[in-house]
């Protein structure tokens, strides 16, 4: 009877226990929200055939839609823990993007998860109101056929200066931030290998492995001036040799709705595109609901295998005007040339005419 007694008083304590520690995760459950952007475009391009029997002139839609689920609570001892999920509206590949969870405190921020690298993200450039041509963003209305495709032109010099090294796109990483001090805040990212999403034990004699990242920038307003440098620098281990690595560099100024900026940023030993560097100018204005710029961006690949040797110069013009609290209606004119240098005689050039209405929620 005793050893019932005892037995029963167990079994109701624990079931205290894990009320009450029911009740305290309750209490303590992060609630998610939503954010995220749709952009809706409309286009019009003219550009040379690009051998055989192609006809690339004429209308086209694109679409891009991200989803994020974002959350985030703060503890009695002062430290803030969130969630990133950033689900893809438009793929044929990657449904969801980025996917990490993040801790803030007086010490900084640590990111754990499926994110760019610190030298991607703390990365700056000349500022655009259209489709970003420092992006890769032109590669939807415009064929790179003729030149073996558009490998190195998203995280690559061919076609942005915000780089990864190896041009490895959210991998799984641990990143680390400073605060910032002085406007000056440094970041260091570390990556056990360049497989995206990816579960289980690597074999490093197979893959891309120990990736390193470091960025850095600082963001000051100098009596009335806003000033923003940045740099950053990352490299990976290659088990068959010649190591990919890839730096950047950029400067931002602006003063009373005025931007100017200048960005570049060199890639080695990519392992199918060779070496790249590119750069970026440009200049913003904005007034009221308007905004316009002007950008010109130059990219050079050394190319490997059917990727071959080329240049890709595009100028681009742009508006946007805001209607509204996240809505806003742009237009791009762009001028792309794509110049063969592998002595395929393969040149391209293309004019294209982008217009849309873009919403953040």
């Amino acid at each position: 009877m005793k050893k019932g007694l005892l037995g029963s008083s167990a079994l109701i304590a624990a079931s205290l226990v894990v009320g009450a520690g029911s009740v305290q995760a309750e209490e303590k459950k992060i609630e998610l929200g939503l954010g995220g952007y749709m952009e809706q475009w409309v286009g019009f391009s003219s550009q040379d055939d690009v051998g055989g029997a192609t006809d690339l002139n004429g209308l086209d839609t694109n679409s891009d839609t991200e989803v994020f689920f974002l959350g985030s609570t703060t503890l009695d001892n002062g430290l803030t823990f969130g969630v990133n999920v950033q689900l893809e509206g438009n793929t044929s590949g990657d449904q969801i993007d980025e996917s990490y969870m993040f801790i803030r405190g007086d010490f900084g921020e640590i990111n754990l998860g499926s994110e760019n690298s610190a030298q991607y993200k703390m990365g700056t450039a000349p500022s655009e109101v259209g489709i970003g041509i420092n992006s890769g963003d032109q590669t939807a209305w415009v064929s790179f056929a003729g030149v073996g495709g558009t490998a190195g032109t998203f995280r690559g010099p061919f076609g942005s200066t915000f780089v990864e090294a190896g041009r490895a796109n959210d991998v799984n990483r641990v990143t680390y931030y400073t605060p910032r001090f002085a406007g000056v805040q440094v970041g260091a990212s570390y990556a056990p290998d360049a497989s995206e999403d990816s579960f289980g034990s690597h074999d490093r004699d197979a893959v891309l492995n120990d990736g390193i990242s470091l960025g850095a920038n600082f963001k000051q307003d100098i009596q009335g001036v806003s000033v923003t440098v940045a740099g950053g620098y990352g490299t990976w281990d290659n088990p068959t040799g010649g190591d990919p690595s890839a730096y950047n560099l950029g400067l931002k100024i602006g003063f009373m709705g005025i931007s100017v900026g200048a960005s570049y940023a060199n890639a080695e030993n990519d392992t199918a595109v060779g070496d790249m560097e590119g750069w970026n100018v440009g200049a913003a204005y904005g007034v009221g609901p308007w905004a316009v710029s002007l950008g010109w961006f130059h990219g050079e690949r050394d190319g490997l295998g059917t990727v071959r040797k080329a240049e890709n110069d595009t100028i681009a013009g742009s508006v946007s005007y805001a209607m509204g609290p996240g809505i806003n209606v742009k237009a791009t004119v762009a001028s792309v040339d794509i110049d063969d240098k592998s002595g395929a005689g393969t040149d391209n050039s293309a004019v294209i005419f982008v217009f849309g209405p873009t919403l953040k929620f």
